[in-house]
Order: structure tokens, then sequence, then C-alpha cells
């Protein structure tokens, strides 16, 4: 569920960092932007934001993964003729996140695909420590460059759209934010290769 701008705005101007983790683990993104937004004016200060933020992100994610992991049958009895999701492709899903699991999930967090890619970790049954770091890596930069963009550029987030969905973050996400998901992976890739000698 993707709250409107304004009244996110407002919870966050009533109850500020009291309801700002439980936002946070709903929709992380806009409320990051506006939470940024609001610093300027000294509604949050960014240092105690932040960490908040990349927490309550990290347990939004966790939620996914769980719900993938623990609701995997379920959703196979329900779904799964319906998105011809036989034991073959399940296993070619398994397959997939044994290999690719840092540039896919990287790739989630910095696109809109992140839920849905979250919830496959959890149902190719992905190591949970594992999936944790690889977000936490990701979660770091990505929610710091949109606190920024919210501190930075708040009179153009007010202006241009009420809703998260506006045309500058999209390019935003597009062009940077896949750029700093490249960087962590090959940090990952790099650190595991030195494991391994």
């Amino acid at each position: 569920m993707i709250f409107p701008t304004l009244n996110t705005t407002h919870l966050l101007l009533e109850y500020r960092y009291l309801i700002l983790f439980p936002l946070v683990v709903i929709e992380g993104p806009v409320v990051t932007i506006i939470t940024g937004s609001l610093a300027t004016v000294g509604i949050f200060s960014l240092l105690l934001a932040y960490p908040i933020i990349v927490i309550a992100d990290l347990v939004g994610d966790s939620l996914y993964y769980a719900i993938g992991r623990w609701g995997r049958e379920t959703f196979i009895k329900k779904y799964g003729k319906l998105l011809r999701l036989d034991e073959r492709r399940i296993k070619k899903i398994e397959d997939h996140f044994d290999n690719h699991s840092e540039k896919t999930l990287v790739f989630g967090k910095v696109t809109t695909l992140g839920s849905a890619l979250l919830v496959v970790a959890g149902m190719s049954k992905m190591k949970y420590s594992k999936f944790i770091w690889i977000n936490f890596l990701a979660t770091i930069p990505k929610s710091l460059i949109l606190l920024l963009v919210g501190y930075y550029f708040s009179k153009t987030v007010i202006t241009i759209n009420h809703y998260f969905n506006f045309v500058g973050i999209v390019i935003f996400l597009v062009v940077l934010l896949p750029f700093a998901g490249y960087v962590i992976s090959r940090i990952i890739k790099s650190k595991k290769g030195k494991a391994i000698k």
C-alpha cells in the first residue's frame, strides 16, 4: 500500500519519530524522501532518522521474506497453476537465487520489483543470514541517497507531485541506484573471492 504524500506528511508532522519506524516498514522509499524533506525545517534530524529508516527498511524486507518462506506451500496451491509454477520452475528459481542472489536482491532493492523479489527469495529458501546481509549492504546507500534527495530537493518534490511516482525520482532510480547496486554487487563478489582463497 502506498500512502498519499499529504497523509504521510501529516502523520510524520504529528507523531514524528513514533510513527517513522512503522511507516518505513510499510512504504520505505516515499517516507524516506518525505523525512529528508521535513529535516530541512527541523522536524527530523538526519542523524537520528537515518538509522531508524535503515532498520525499519530491513524489517520490511524480512516480512516479505517470511511471506515467501512460510507461505510458499499455500501460495503454490492457490496460484501455482495460474502462474504456471510447477516443481521444475520452482527448482529453476531456487537455482537462480543460489547462483545470482547478490545481483537479484540488489536489483530488487533499487527498482520497483523489490517486494516481489524479496518474497521470491523467501520462497527459494535462501539462507536468511545471507539475505539480510545483502539487503543491509544495499539499504545503507539507498536510504542515505533517498534521504538526501528529500533534503536537498524538497521544494521540487512537493511542487512536482503529490505522489512518489513522479518523473524525477523514476529517473533517479533508473540511472543512479542501479549503478550503486552494481558497485555493491562487485564489492560482495570480491569479498567472496578473497574468502575462497
